[in-house]
């Protein structure tokens, strides 16, 4: 009875949802249509406007297709608000220095913490955006209880307001790791787990219950760099000595803020109400809504498209590889699909539409062989005498440095997490737990190795000196692909592999890429080797709204996944754990061979 219920509720449940999005549908085509009965122009941005950068806008490294649960939540809630992505907002601060109309920037709000957008490489190159535009024009802030990486971005401003309420934490940099080995064994769970490299830590989590001295050596090493190029840049941007700022934060992590403005870090203390009237004063007044003159950032990008592009014949492809790299066709908002990653690299190359190709890399690995088809592809270009330049995001480890080694040259910010140069297998069983419960699991099979994979019983030993055998031959392929792609003998590249990540810093040194630089470095690097000057820059994939989603809808090509679609939000209690236990869900490769890069950088 009780499953008869369970099946009528669940089948309701999906008629009501299948209604609301055909409503959907229906609502955004009728509004496509209301809207299409006159051109979209421009907006005009009257004389001193300001320029508004929320922080709260999420910025990806690339181009973030709308998800169905997405569409559905922004028609009901009337949020038009968008997402952009890195290259589109570092162009538009470009522009925005030269635009007469222009007065300034302000910048407010915080930085959301979503998947792998966000991160501190990609901060930093907006941070280089801003201190170019400052060099022309004036940056305003305003912050009320910023995080580190906020304060990086705020830290450039001219005038910085703090709330009087507000304060600031400058308390260095952690990673804490959830060990679960002895809870696992508790329940009757037993982890095996061969691996390729001493300072290959993803599997401690589950087969330990601390820290293995070679984890806690290079997450140290890690976050001492991160952290020593955090204070530098804030020293610069505030115009303190180095020294000065190193001693204050040793002596007192967290500043209200009167102590705020005392020690510098702020200019003055203001209520955003005489914020906003300071940008008045300053700029143009909008007499209408009673404020200041100004345009934000998504309009002014959108202005950019409406206006028209002067076109290129020539281009570069910038193809984006960002969240974990899972085998087949189905990624997910924090995970991509290397298969799709490596169709598009081929029709890139088939087509022959593109004079260069700039990967942009930021992943923490995955499949190594998802990672290896995509390198396959990253190939095949070169072999086209495609120039092919790889830039790195904040982390870009494990398989996302496998992929990066079919290329000219390599770009990252000293902040940037990579290396990882290792492999890993998982091989759980479950015997323990169910004989705890009376389950007993009986096996006929034609070959000794038939039930290899099976979750009934652990591997015997035999087993595990094959698998370990074959995780030895994935971790010499990848040393062979370091070796011919950095250019380095085997001796050298093992040296510096094993697992060991690096900070982009760090990773110059040992050389494991060319240059530091950003993503606009790395396509005028491009270009540069393409031997063009004037180009046009395509992104994959390629931005997707509401009408693009409807239409794949339509026509089959989109899937929905309504388990995603109804899930209730999680507790905040359990965020954090659930933060902690995200790349699990990943390890989902038949083969259960993994060049992944785990643990979590605060």
């Amino acid at each position: 009875m009780k499953r008869l219920f369970k099946f009528i509720s669940e089948s309701i449940l999906r008629h009501l949802i299948s209604l609301v999005i055909l409503f959907v549908i229906s609502f955004t085509l009728l509004q496509i249509m209301i809207s299409g009965l006159g051109k979209e122009l421009p907006q005009e941005i009257k004389k001193n406007s300001y320029l508004v950068l929320d922080l709260g806008i999420l910025v990806s490294d690339g181009p973030k297709q709308l998800q169905p649960d997405q569409l559905i939540t922004t028609i009901l809630s009337g949020d038009e608000s968008e997402k952009i992505f890195l290259y589109e907002l570092l162009e538009g601060i470009e522009l925005a220095s030269k635009d007469d109309a222009i007065k300034g920037l302000f910048l407010t709000n915080s930085l959301p913490s979503v998947g792998y957008s966000n991160g501190m490489a990609t901060v930093i190159e907006i941070q280089d955006a801003l201190n170019r535009f400052k060099s022309k024009k004036p940056i305003i802030g305003y912050v009320e209880e910023p995080t580190k990486l906020d304060y990086l971005l705020f830290s450039t401003a001219d005038k910085l307001f703090m709330n009087p309420f507000g304060g600031l934490m400058l308390n260095g940099m952690a990673s804490e790791i959830l060990y679960l080995g002895e809870a696992l064994s508790q329940l009757g769970i037993e982890i095996q787990a061969p691996k390729s490299g001493k300072y290959k830590s993803a599997t401690e989590p589950l087969t330990q219950d601390s820290m293995s001295p070679e984890n806690r050596e290079q997450i140290s090493k890690l976050l001492e760099s991160r952290w020593d190029q955090m204070l530098r840049r804030y020293s610069a941007n505030r115009d303190m000595e180095l020294s000065d700022l190193k001693a204050t934060v040793e002596k007192e992590p967290y500043y209200q803020a009167e102590e705020a403005v005392q020690l510098g870090f702020v200019d003055e203390i203001a209520y955003f109400d005489e914020v906003l009237e300071y940008l008045e004063e300053n700029g143009a007044s909008d007499e209408e809504d009673f404020t200041f003159e100004q345009v934000s950032m998504v309009s002014y990008l959108r202005n950019f498209e409406l206006s028209g592009k002067e076109p290129r014949e020539d281009r570069i492809a910038v193809v984006y590889v960002e969240g974990t790299i899972v085998n087949g066709e189905m990624g997910s908002t924090e995970s991509v699909s290397g298969k799709k990653v490596a169709k598009e690299l081929r029709m890139i190359r088939r087509k022959d539409s593109a004079k260069g190709v700039v990967l942009r890399i930021n992943s923490p690995g995955g499949s190594a062989f998802a990672s290896e088809e995509i390198l396959r592809e990253m190939y095949k270009l070169r072999e086209a005498e495609i120039p092919v330049v790889v830039s790195l995001g904040s982390i870009a480890a494990s398989g996302g440095y496998w992929i990066a080694m079919e290329s000219d040259t390599i770009f990252a910010e000293a902040s940037t997490i990579t290396g990882s140069i290792g492999v890993f297998g998982l091989m759980p069983n479950i015997k323990k737990l169910g004989n705890h419960y009376g389950l007993n699991w009986e096996t006929v099979k034609t070959s000794p190795y038939a039930d290899l994979f099976t979750i009934s019983r652990p591997k015997t030993n035999v087993e595990m000196d094959k698998i370990q055998e074959w995780v030895d031959t994935i971790y010499d392929k990848f040393l062979k692909r370091v070796s011919i792609g950095r250019k380095l003998s085997l001796t050298e590249v093992d040296l510096i592999a094993q697992g060991r990540v690096w900070s982009g810093q760090d990773a110059k040194e040992v050389g494991l890429i060319d240059y530091f630089g950003g993503i606009l470095d790395a396509i005028d690097h491009c270009a540069e080797l393409a031997k063009i000057s004037k180009f046009g820059v395509d992104h994959y994939p390629k931005k997707k709204n509401k009408m693009d989603w409807i239409q794949e809808f339509l026509t089959g090509e989109a899937r929905v996944n309504l388990n995603e679609m109804i899930q209730m939000p999680k507790n905040p209690i359990f965020n954090k754990l659930g933060k902690e236990l995200e790349f699990f869900h990943v390890l989902q490769d038949s083969d259960s061979f993994y060049a992944l890069f785990p643990f979590i950088i605060e």
